[in-house]
């Protein structure tokens, strides 16, 4: 019986127990050199194929090549989700996650992950996943990073998505301190409005919030500003 065919100019397995086999027989240091030689060959014959090239250098990662397998995971995730394979995405995003991690990588590297995790993850309906990555993508990122502004509006999620979170206060407010409310008070006037429906029982501060919002939203003419603004102020 054959062991590997071919399809569609590839070569594959007949079976997964045949290469599962053929695994266990190399040690991992060998394993990984293999890894790195298919994944150097992908990218001289098939540069366009990011899913194989993210696998096989992440399974050469630890040989020193994170900060590759982790931009190729990055980019195999973008060509997933524009095909609406939002699993696979958030699937490679988490590979690429833990590699990052294990490797130490620098926190604009790691920040620009985590994000990319988040609105996979929320893309796919894992909301609470996604609150999760934002907040770390939050720990990489200094005071007055912009990518903050994205992390708060976007943390969330769909308005049906279930109780706040404490979480996303903290965030709102860092993101405002990031942010030119003279310069941008459409996204300025989101934020106010978001701070404002993050409270459970009336307070002075959450009708401050409002009209804030409404203030700047006005300003700004922007009508998705206007909707969230007249929405925090007349909910």
């Amino acid at each position: 019986a054959r062991l590997i065919e071919e399809a569609e100019h590839q070569y594959r397995f007949t079976h997964a127990l045949v290469r599962s086999a053929l695994l266990e027989r190399l040690g991992a240091a060998r394993r990984m050199r293999l890894h790195r030689r298919i994944a150097e060959e992908l990218e001289a014959r098939q540069p366009h194929n990011t899913i194989a090239l993210a696998y096989q250098w992440c399974e050469a990662s630890t040989a020193g090549d994170a900060r590759r397998a982790v931009d190729y995971a990055h980019r195999a995730a973008d060509s997933a989700t524009q095909q609406a394979a939002f699993d696979e995405a958030v699937a490679l995003l988490e590979r690429a996650a833990t590699i990052a991690v294990e490797a130490a990588v620098d926190d604009d590297a790691a920040s620009r992950l985590w994000i990319a995790l988040g609105d996979a993850r929320m893309t796919a309906g894992r909301v609470e996943a996604a609150r999760d990555a934002y907040v770390e993508a939050a720990n990489h990122l200094p005071d007055g990073a912009a990518e903050l502004v994205h992390i708060a509006l976007n943390f969330h999620g769909p308005s049906r998505a279930g109780p706040q979170d404490d979480r996303h206060a903290m965030l709102g407010h860092r993101a405002l301190a990031a942010l030119d409310e003279r310069r941008d008070p459409a996204t300025a006037a989101r934020l106010h409005a978001q701070l404002s429906l993050m409270h459970d029982t009336w307070a002075p501060a959450q009708l401050d919030e409002a009209e804030r919002a409404v203030e700047l939203a006005l300003q700004s003419g922007d009508r998705e500003a206007l909707c969230d603004a007249y929405r925090a102020r007349f909910w």
